[in-house]
């Protein structure tokens, strides 16, 4: 990655499938360090910042910073050390726009992709990288995290060319969706906490997200359900009261719908 003077080495990448806990709880490199985040969720604390991450969703800490985590869902990611190399304090030219691409990457620690499908694409390509060999697997892999930077930066343009800046709002409202999910929801009700219809709450909440508010729960919900699937012998409807959902069967189709196999099959298919 990095066009003009600066450039980007990928030191180290690895990838992990439900994963239910870190072998190290934190710890800290002397290169930058990027966990990207396919499903499940964590909590994290990067230097003073901390919160929670999930898929679709990348946390980004700089060398010699110590980084903390904890699995809060069973969690499959990817982890890329980088080294940046030749980065200019400030960039304002075509031929520097790979300096502004790694800046946007490294702006901060906590980064929400908009295009979900691009982001996990990337990740796809990232992972299926080694079947092509040593030399061309490295060669693609590049690729992939030099299109994640791009897609950081396209972020950043779009508001302005400024560094991506936090819906404070949408944050606490994110906060909050976190800990109503499990229960009947109105979005409605949640705008209006805020001040907002719920057209606007909508659209700013697409904006700091990717998603939709319906599309965020429908994904904690889920992840939950799988859970429950995976740990518990609950049946469908206990589930479904536990993730917000009215009866099995209207879990059973959202399941279906979001994971491509109904919950049944799901269950037997994690117990063989």
């Amino acid at each position: 990655m990095g066009q003009g003077g600066a450039s980007v080495s990928i030191t180290g990448y690895r990838y992990w499938d439900f994963k239910r806990q870190f072998a190290l709880e934190q710890d800290r490199n002397e290169d930058w360090v990027m966990f990207a985040l396919e499903s499940g969720s964590i909590s994290y604390a990067v230097g003073s910042d901390s919160g929670e991450a999930g898929g679709g969703e990348a946390i980004i800490c700089p060398p010699g910073v110590w980084l903390k985590r904890k699995v809060l869902k069973p969690v499959s990611f990817h982890y890329v050390s980088f080294r940046l190399n030749g980065l200019s304090d400030q960039a304002s030219t075509p031929a520097q726009e790979g300096d502004d691409m790694l800046r946007a990457l490294t702006s901060r620690c906590h980064i929400r992709f908009m295009d979900r499908e691009r982001f996990f694409s990337n990740l796809r390509l990232m992972r299926e990288a080694d079947k092509l060999g040593k030399n061309e697997a490295a060669r693609w892999r590049h690729y992939g995290f030099a299109d994640l930077g791009m897609q950081v930066f396209y972020q950043s343009f779009i508001k302005n060319n400024k560094p991506i800046s936090t819906d404070t709002q949408i944050e606490e409202a994110i906060t909050e969706l976190k800990k109503l999910a499990g229960a009947p929801l109105e979005i409605r009700q949640v705008a209006a906490r805020y001040g907002m219809s719920p057209v606007q709450f909508i659209r700013r909440f697409r904006n700091a997200t990717g998603q939709t508010p319906l599309e965020y729960v429908t994904d904690l919900r889920i992840g939950k359900a799988c859970l429950l699937l995976e740990e518990t012998e609950d049946t469908l409807d206990t589930i479904a009261e536990k993730c917000g959902y009215e009866s099995g069967f209207y879990l059973s189709r959202v399941f279906l719908k979001q994971k491509g196999v109904r919950p049944s099959e799901y269950r037997r298919s994690y117990k063989v």
